[in-house]
């Protein structure tokens, strides 16, 4: 039977993570699904078919006085390369082994962005920062579509 999880890589060697059930992890670490199921749940959150506006609104509260902390993800606004105005975002973590997850909603501009990757060594740096790989895509996925390249769900070009 072929192996149905991803292979991580752990440390600055590479070596391969040993295989284990994630699911015995919980509720912290039973990521199991795919970045279009991670996209689909987010857009279901976005599209308040999961909790009403106002639960919502309250899940996504951050917290300045908590470092801009929710309930369970952190939300702040953000200045994004090629958005005219800061862009408030909604961002989970997760890693495990040789595997991180990324994902991203930006739920005033109705748009969702997931990033995994198998290897511990990405560094997806700071968003508030104004730099790094997840700042970068972030504002590339997020401030600067044209029209033609955009997906369902993803916001216009600001002009």
């Amino acid at each position: 039977m072929p192996r149905q999880t991803p292979i991580g890589y752990v440390g600055d060697t590479q070596r391969v993570e040993p295989e284990w059930n994630l699911a015995s992890f919980g509720a912290s670490g039973a990521l199991i699904g795919s970045a279009e199921d991670l996209w689909r749940f987010d857009r279901a959150l976005v599209e308040h078919r999961l909790l009403g506006k106002e639960a919502t609104r309250i899940m996504w509260a951050g917290d300045p006085k908590l470092g801009f902390v929710a309930l369970g993800a952190w939300s702040f606004s953000a200045s994004l390369a090629g958005c005219h105005e800061p862009v408030t975002l909604v961002e989970r973590r997760g890693d495990m082994g040789g595997a991180q997850v990324r994902n991203l909603i930006a739920p005033g501009l109705d748009a969702v962005m997931v990033v995994l990757t198998n290897t511990s060594q990405t560094g997806f740096g700071e968003i508030w920062q104004g730099n790094g790989l997840m700042y970068e895509m972030a504002s590339s996925a997020f401030c600067t579509l044209a029209p033609t390249q955009g997906v369902a769900g993803s916001p216009q070009p600001q002009h």
